[in-house]
């Protein structure tokens, strides 16, 4: 693509020509009062002359879709060639004329002779910058179309969409730029010449440096950044407030004064989000802040985890990428600083952000102090130690402060008991409810007239609700939904005091009691889709729920449906159509988004509240596989994802995004085939033709490469020694590998035992460094404390015939076994892992030593030489590497004493 701003380089060659064409004019000049030219003089300026027209030919050739104006600059440059070829001949004669008699009368003569044609050169080059400048004005003042105005344009609208923002650098330098195109009476000086240039370079480089600071902060901006911060109500009126009351709470205090962490803390439903909406957002806090910063700068990004969103709702990488994105758009200067060379569409790493932000945090250039609202710690989709390191390298920072969110929880309580300041909501919310409450219903007409026949009753029901409410906010908005249903359909007091004793007290009864109502031929497919969601890794969009019929009618559909983009209209059909319906079976347990889905379609389905998501996976999962007792959701959602699969749009394989999409889905797929493999008691896989389909598909979908589907999937980036190459020969088996779909791939090599023997990795190198670069986080670690490698799936490899011996050429000549110790000895320097993977390791080691790996060969890694007993030690300390080492040994003595007990019953039969 070419440079919008080659026009630029146009301009700026024909002024660097111009300020030569001067030059020369005024050495010959020079010349006619008889001064000779130095002979070196002469030639820079004839060297100088060619290099400016190669310049302007150049950078003319590559303004490609050049607008009218643009196109009349580059015609005027193609000029400066003629005056360049009789500039070139002038300079020429000088020179010969040096080497002849009475040099300095000969050359005043010619100058005589030929000043006319000097001067209408002078006038050329006059016009030239006329043209140029007056074109220039007309391109900054009214050519929308030129390539540099659309160019500027574009940009400006990016970081409005991405709300970055802007200074005003580049809007002064254009109003400096159109102040030349018109001061063209007389001719341009020296000085105005090179202010000019010096002008149309920064133009090009303040725009350049915008451009990459947008790529910067655009790679770190998601579209789920402000979802759920969108689904938290606002706070009522005159609720909340009791906040920054210093009377009532310290938190005032904290916010002008205070360090470490203020821990806001209660339980399910208690409005803890809201508060903190209120809180990150209201004029007081940052009025406090600002006593805190004192002259320095004040930066109070928020993230808002949730449990039943999308990966980056929930996750330690959407948590950094959200406060980094919102601290660098409101300064996106020092984005090139802290990592100048990023691109738009890499995706950020864990290790990556952490060293960014740390950046940030740290930076010299910009005096700032930094608050951070983060709400639902309890809400990441992973180990709370994790979130306790996150707290820990923020709070680190002495121009850091956190306020947080949470249900009670005790590894985050015990870990910063010392550095906190704790607020109980549910100790201070009773007002608020009654204040809710009266603000909700008050201004209904009809309930003012139940108020004047009968104001104790109504002033009673109010304050029976704050008081049942229990500290839940979610309980008080159910309830007195419910009660303005019943005011507008004209219901007394009497039927208001029975919805109010009739209503479940606590949450969970409430889900029961609305599953209850579900009318009794809905309840099948009610389950269907309660199961699914409580099963799906991210919130689904509404269109695959209406796959749910084409199941019924042929369980084969997916596998059976063509690849063919979906129509966008017939989605639409089916979306209104089934918006209706997931009402109908579900109640108002789950809402249906107007967004995009950041996978795929759109109206993600979501649940109401958290508490439903655990209401229906911890209390109500067996009564919802008994209504629909033969589905399977794990399979459903299989073919679900297939079919979603065949109706992308056209994959291209350069666009990321497109790629992104496709290899999303896939990876969906690939994680409920394995939930489904665990949880399956048959031996064979039942979806072995949905898998071999899926394979089919993609490579169909990105059959314009040579290689095999699975290699547009980036490597994982290299850890150390730790380095993952595949040689152009990765297939989907390998990839099945690295999902862990052993009764999948048992399958496979039971059918063709050659499908072992692949080139570049083996296969099982594959099984015991099973990383891949994946746009989802699965939850294989998040929902259960599950190792990474799949001891099965190695001892399936193995017994098939795979070597841990093998040398791996693509890894300098390493054995799969050495590789394997490698990856774990560089997973130990990164940091402590998990008991479970450390476990998981060992068992495979034990394994892989019994097929015949030596646990005490040497080998070299980097500049230190590590022996494996080393490694061994290392990663699973002395105890355990002794054991491994005595694994050998062990086992031929248990040979060989088999061997003899086997002659035992021989010897007797001989003594009878």
């Amino acid at each position: 693509m070419a440079d919008p701003f080659t026009i630029i380089g146009v301009v700026s060659s024909i002024i660097t020509f111009l300020d030569v064409g001067y030059k020369t004019i005024r050495l010959i000049r020079d010349s006619g009062n008889g001064t000779l030219p130095e002979i070196e003089t002469s030639a820079l300026i004839l060297k100088e002359i060619q290099m400016r027209c190669a310049d302007i030919k150049q950078n003319g050739s590559g303004a490609k879709n050049a607008s009218k104006y643009e196109a009349i600059i580059i015609a005027e440059a193609k000029k400066c060639e003629q005056l360049a070829t009789k500039l070139s001949k002038i300079l020429d004669t000088l020179n010969k004329k040096r080497n002849t008699p009475l040099e300095g009368g000969r050359i005043a003569v010619y100058y005589i002779l030929k000043k006319h044609k000097i001067e209408d050169l002078n006038a050329d080059l006059k016009v030239i910058y006329d043209g140029m400048m007056k074109n220039m004005g007309l391109i900054l003042q009214q050519d929308c179309n030129s390539l540099i105005m659309s160019e500027l344009k574009s940009l400006k609208e990016s970081q409005n969409e991405l709300n970055i923002s802007r200074d005003n650098d580049l809007d002064n330098i254009l109003t400096e730029i159109l102040g030349y195109t018109i001061k063209t009476d007389a001719e341009p000086t020296e000085i105005e010449r090179d202010h000019l240039k010096t002008c149309l370079s920064s133009l090009r480089e303040t725009a350049n440096k915008e451009r990459q600071r947008f790529k910067i902060i655009k790679s770190l901006y998601f579209p789920e950044f402000q979802r759920r911060w969108g689904q938290i109500p606002d706070a009522e009126q005159r609720t909340n407030t009791w906040l920054f009351n210093e009377c009532e709470t310290n938190f005032v205090n904290w916010l002008e004064s205070g360090n470490g962490i203020y821990w806001i803390q209660g339980m399910a439903g208690s409005g803890k989000s809201t508060l903190m909406k209120f809180a990150a957002e209201h004029p007081k806090t940052q009025r406090a802040l600002k006593h805190w910063a004192l002259s320095a700068e004040i930066y109070h990004p928020s993230f808002y985890f949730w449990n039943q969103g999308f990966e980056m709702q929930k996750s330690q990488n959407g948590l950094l990428q959200s406060i980094l994105y919102q601290i660098l758009r409101i300064t996106p200067s020092i984005a090139t600083q802290v990592c100048p060379s990023r691109l738009s569409y890499e995706r950020w790493q864990i290790n990556e952000l952490k060293a960014t932000l740390k950046l940030v945090l740290e930076q010299k250039n910009v005096r700032a102090k930094f608050c951070f609202f983060i709400d639902g710690l309890d809400e990441y989709n992973g180990d709370e130690e994790d979130l306790v390191q996150i707290l820990e390298f923020f709070v680190g920072n002495p121009n850091v402060k956190i306020c947080v969110s949470s249900r009670p929880r005790i590894v985050l309580d015990e870990s910063f008991q010392q550095r906190r300041h704790t607020l109980i909501i549910q100790n201070f919310t009773a007002k608020d409810m009654r204040t809710y409450v009266t603000q909700k219903l008050e201004p209904n007409a009809k309930f003012k007239k139940l108020q004047t026949s009968s104001p104790f009753a109504c002033s009673e029901i109010i304050t029976q609700i704050a008081s049942q409410a229990k500290g839940v906010w979610l309980w008080v908005f159910l309830i007195t939904r419910d009660l303005i249903i019943e005011v507008n359909r004209n219901e007394g007091v009497p039927t208001l005091q029975k919805v109010l004793h009739d209503f479940p007290e606590d949450l969970e009864s409430y889900f029961r009691c609305i599953i209850e109502k579900i009318r009794p031929n809905h309840k099948e497919e009610m389950a269907q889709i309660f199961l699914l969601t409580i099963e799906e890794v991210q919130p689904l969009p509404l269109f695959v729920f209406s796959l749910l019929d084409n199941e019924k009618s042929d369980t084969d559909y997916a596998i059976k449906a063509q690849i063919s983009s979906l129509s966008l209209k017939a989605v639409q059909m089916v979306d209104k159509d089934w918006k209706a319906r997931i009402q109908n079976r579900c109640g108002d347990l789950v809402i249906v988004g107007y967004e995009d889905h950041p996978v795929f379609l759109s109206h993600p389905v979501d649940y109401l509240h958290r508490t439903v998501g655990d209401f229906l996976r911890d209390c109500y999962h067996e009564e919802l596989t008994k209504l629909a007792p033969d589905f399977n959701p794990l399979v459903s959602l299989c073919k679900m994802m297939l079919f979603l699969l065949k109706g992308l749009p056209e994959i291209r394989v350069q666009e990321q995004e497109s790629i992104t999409r496709m290899i999303g889905i896939v990876d969906e797929l690939l994680y409920y085939a394995h939930e489904s493999e665990k949880r399956d008691q048959q031996a064979e896989s039942i979806l072995v033709d949905v898998l071999d389909e899926l394979d089919r598909v993609n490579c169909h979908h990105v059959r314009s490469i040579s290689n095999h589907w699975t290699h547009i999937r980036d490597s994982p980036t290299s850890r150390g020694f730790d380095e993952y190459r595949e040689g152009g020969n990765c297939n989907f088996l390998a990839l099945a590998v690295q999902a862990r779909l052993v009764k999948y791939v048992r399958g496979k090599l039971q059918d063709n035992p050659k499908h072992l023997n692949k080139g570049g990795r083996p296969l099982l190198d594959y099984a015991l460094r099973p990383r891949r670069v994946t746009p989802l986080a699965m939850p294989y670690h998040s929902q259960r404390d599950d190792s990474i490698v799949d001891q099965d799936m190695v001892q399936l490899l193995l017994e098939h015939g795979a070597d841990p011996n093998q040398r791996v050429y693509l890894n300098n000549g390493w054995t799969v076994w050495e590789l394997f110790l490698v990856s774990c000895y560089e997973a130990t320097q990164r940091s402590k892992p998990s008991s479970s993977i450390k476990n998981a390791w060992y068992r495979a080691s034990e394994i892989l030593i019994s097929y015949g790996a030596s646990p005490t060969h040497s080998f070299n890694i980097g500049p230190e030489s590590l022996s494996v007993p080393l490694v061994l030690e290392r990663v699973f300390g002395g105890t355990k590497a002794g054991n491994l080492q005595k694994l050998p040994q062990e086992r031929r003595q248990l040979s060989h004493t088999k061997g003899w007990l086997s002659w035992i019953p021989i010897i007797g039969s001989f003594s009878r």
